[in-house]
């Protein structure tokens, strides 16, 4: 009888320290969760933040006219690449999507570090618009934006 209630009590022990183990094996997944997700947030945000830099160079300034912008880009510049993968595709140039891109491109407001590359843009759209294009230079111009604003995937791929 007194080797089976110091087993009972022996289990009683074991038991709570497996259960004492198990809450604080849980604490610590829970904060190293927390831990683990505010890293990610870090690392996102320099992301962001190195692909801001990398476009914007030393006049490194966000607000509501660049990302608006970053935007117009995305939308014309997609729509451009649609054109001349369509072209590649069926061998038909539909002007359409260029003249949409072209429309934006004129409305959209420029802040002054992207002019060179709305110039492009806009010279890009109108190569497209002509009656008689020259396809081959769109081609060219297209891979030469690339070249020179390697960004631009990323932007369009968002």
């Amino acid at each position: 009888m007194l080797a089976k209630t110091k087993i009972n009590k022996e289990k009683s022990i074991l038991l709570s320290m497996f259960v004492l183990m198990f809450c604080i094996s849980l604490v610590l997944i829970l904060f190293e969760r927390t831990k683990i997700n505010l890293q990610l947030a870090q690392i996102e945000a320099q992301k962001q933040s190195k692909l801001e830099k990398f476009v914007l160079g030393t006049q490194a300034i966000s607000g509501y006219e660049i990302t608006e912008y970053h935007d117009v880009i995305a939308l014309s510049f997609a729509q451009i690449n649609s054109t001349i993968n369509r072209y590649k595709a069926t061998g038909v140039l539909s002007k359409k999507e260029a003249e949409n891109a072209y429309a934006l491109l004129l409305e959209a407001r420029v802040p002054r570090i992207y002019q060179d590359l709305h110039f492009k843009l806009t010279q890009l759209a109108q190569e497209i618009l002509k009656d008689k294009t020259d396809i081959r230079s769109v081609l060219l111009e297209s891979d030469f934006l690339y070249k020179e604003f390697p960004w631009l995937r990323e932007l369009i791929i968002k």
